[in-house]
């Protein structure tokens, strides 16, 4: 494909001809494989609103949302596939009748369960003023890498914030990861 350019201004006439197109090639070898994620690889999850007991207790199950925007149940990852988690975003808000203390750092951690509790992704936040007065912290993380969990694994949440003498409860108001499906 060759590209020729011609602008007018004014009267004057200034064309950018014989421009070289650049070549790029793709080699796709199975000493150098180029990555590909289908659509339907990728995963958007959700805490679950009704936990069905697979992840443990005090803790948020996830589901998945579904291509078409409906939701499928508590998410386990499937059989012979393992989910590389990239993305965590959040809403964490004090417990009703509870202000954030100042100065403490809310947290988010997705970790596989029920039994290992192995952590795969955090995000947190800084407990500043607004946070207080508003009652709620956004927090995400982004991975470059992402996180990984491994086949027949569910995904579970917890969020909590972290002060200097100890930990002071809060609550989920709304999570979401993204992240994509590989074979194992």
């Amino acid at each position: 494909m060759v590209l020729t350019l011609a602008l007018t201004t004014d009267g004057a006439r200034v064309a950018a001809q014989g421009m070289k197109p650049l070549l790029v090639q793709i080699m796709n070898t199975a000493a150098e494989p180029v990555p590909v994620v289908s659509s339907v690889d990728r995963v958007l999850l959700r805490e679950q609103l009704a936990p069905t007991g697979i992840c443990p207790t005090a803790t948020h199950e996830v589901q998945r949302v579904l291509p078409d925007g409906t939701f499928g149940g508590s998410f386990i990852v499937p059989p012979g596939k393992k989910l590389v988690l990239t993305d965590l975003e959040a809403i964490i808000r004090a417990q009703p009748a509870l202000a954030f203390p100042l100065g403490g750092v809310a947290r988010i951690d997705a970790f596989t369960g029920p039994t290992t509790l192995s952590r795969v992704i955090s995000a947190q936040g800084q407990v500043n003023a607004d946070a207080v007065f508003a009652g709620v912290i956004p927090v995400s993380e982004h991975l470059q890498t992402g996180g990984v969990i491994g086949s027949d694994l569910p995904v579970c949440l917890e969020e909590y914030v972290l002060i200097s003498n100890g930990g002071h409860a809060a609550e989920l108001q709304e999570a979401r990861l993204h992240g994509y499906l590989i074979d194992q």
